[in-house]
């Protein structure tokens, strides 16, 4: 993917599509992946069947995830959600995934700073990520958007066949300071 990921205006938040689903699987794969995911493997039929039951419109109310692939020039570069929203309090989880060969690249501050935005605009105002206590590159990611580490959840998942400590982290909206000019299409 040289070449691909350049300036923060290139990266775009699509709704997801079958074809970006060899992408995500390729990422979830991934041993650097896998040792901090609490999720299993998934066949490829899975996920083109999860990427066509997902919600993009945060208008629609009734969804518990809500997913968007990062691209540029259309190619996917990552993965980000929303999930288990309550909007009477106006709270969700924020999740993110970025092609491993691209991480370190600020790629996915990018990409989640867009879910951020996208996320206060539709009518949240909180969001938290939970991370895999080891997991320091995602928690420099989440504190460098202006999260605030809130907590240690012991032994929260089994991650790589084992019990994890998860860090939790919060950010509210009026913490949050966007840069940049960036583009979010639908």
């Amino acid at each position: 993917m040289p070449g691909v990921v350049g300036g923060a205006g290139q990266i775009r938040l699509v709704a997801p599509e079958p074809r970006h689903a060899e992408a995500w699987m390729s990422w979830r794969n991934d041993p650097t992946t896998l040792r901090f995911m609490a999720g299993k493997v998934q066949s490829l039929e899975r996920l083109v069947a999860r990427l066509q039951a997902v919600k993009t419109d945060l208008a629609d109310r009734g969804g518990r995830l809500y997913r968007w692939m990062a691209v540029v020039k259309d190619v996917p570069i990552g993965t980000v959600s929303l999930s288990d929203p309550d909007w009477t309090h106006g709270h969700a989880e924020i999740g993110y995934l970025v092609a491993p060969e691209l991480r370190g690249r600020g790629v996915g501050s990018r990409m989640v700073s867009l879910a951020i935005e996208r996320a206060f605009a539709g009518g949240l105002y909180r969001l938290i990520a939970i991370i895999h206590e080891e997991n320091g590159a995602s928690e420099r990611l989440v504190e460098r958007l202006g999260f605030r580490r809130e907590g240690l959840m012991r032994q929260h998942n089994i991650c790589a066949g084992e019990r994890a400590d998860h860090v939790l982290y919060g950010l509210l909206k009026p913490e949050f300071r966007p840069t940049g000019t960036r583009r979010i299409d639908s």
